[in-house]
């Protein structure tokens, strides 16, 4: 395979994966579901066109980026630079396992501490894009300046300078990473309480990205919620909010938001 088929192909899949799966997420709870979960959105009401337009615009714009920097990366890799190994043979299968573990520490790691940055007034205008979606949608999830769009998509050349990794786990990661994305601009809650307060905790919910949106401070993990936590940057509204949404998109205020209101 040579090295325009290489990107080709690259640039159909992070194509792929975000049109599929934001698509399909808003044909469920957008197009066939919106009435009957209408009263169950974290924020009431539904997007103008023009923010669904602005959305996918810019996010075409972005993958575009992310297929730029895909080539950037395999040219690296061609010149000895980086650590992309093809055959299963050259490491375990326990490293192939634990490199996607590491990929998505790193990445979350990595997107808590640039989005952190971008925050920061001297970098806000990079962001202030994304931000214009105080309600986002499906389509929101890429939907980045064309700088945020090249620091988000950083994190798999950096650390592919010091260690290796096969291209299916980068793939698999990419998938996470885009499943994962779009369930945090949803707009609707849909992980339930029983989950949440148990292990679920570990991660964040669509209700605390969608707060990140509409107060544009605080919740600012994207997988994860130990970099919110050791850095007490979660929003201090986050569990009361979480749980208003949990209990109208399942509707019921079942025993274990009880018990958790107790425990606080």
């Amino acid at each position: 395979m040579n090295f325009t088929e290489k990107v080709l192909i690259g640039g159909g899949m992070h194509f792929a994966r975000y049109f599929i799966t934001a698509g399909m997420a808003w044909l469920l709870f957008y197009i066939l579901m919106r009435s009957k979960w209408s009263s169950r959105k974290i924020q009431a009401g539904f997007p103008a066109a023009a923010q669904i337009k602005r959305e996918i615009l810019y996010s075409v714009s972005s993958l575009l980026i992310f297929t730029a920097i895909l080539a950037l990366t395999i040219t690296l890799n061609q010149l000895g630079i980086t650590h992309i190994y093809l055959k299963f043979s050259e490491y375990s299968t326990a490293y192939f396992m634990f490199s996607v573990l590491l990929l998505i520490l790193w990445h979350d790691t990595w997107f808590y501490w640039t989005h952190r940055l971008l925050h920061h007034r001297r970098f806000a205008r990079f962001h202030r894009l994304h931000h214009q979606s105080h309600s986002t949608t499906p389509w929101t999830a890429f939907a980045f300046h064309p700088v945020e769009a090249c620091i988000q998509a950083a994190f798999i050349p950096l650390i592919l300078l010091v260690l290796p990794f096969h291209p299916l786990a980068i793939g698999i990661v990419l998938g996470w990473q885009m499943i994962f994305n779009v369930a945090g601009h949803l707009g609707y809650e849909i992980q339930p309480a029983w989950f949440h307060n148990s292990i679920g905790r570990i991660f964040n919910t669509s209700t605390h990205h969608n707060m990140h949106h509409q107060y544009s401070k605080g919740n600012y993990g994207l997988y994860f919620s130990m970099w919110d936590r050791i850095m007490r940057s979660t929003h201090p509204a986050y569990e009361d909010a979480y749980r208003a949404a949990e209990e109208k998109m399942f509707g019921t205020k079942n025993k274990a938001n009880t018990i958790a209101r107790v425990q606080e």
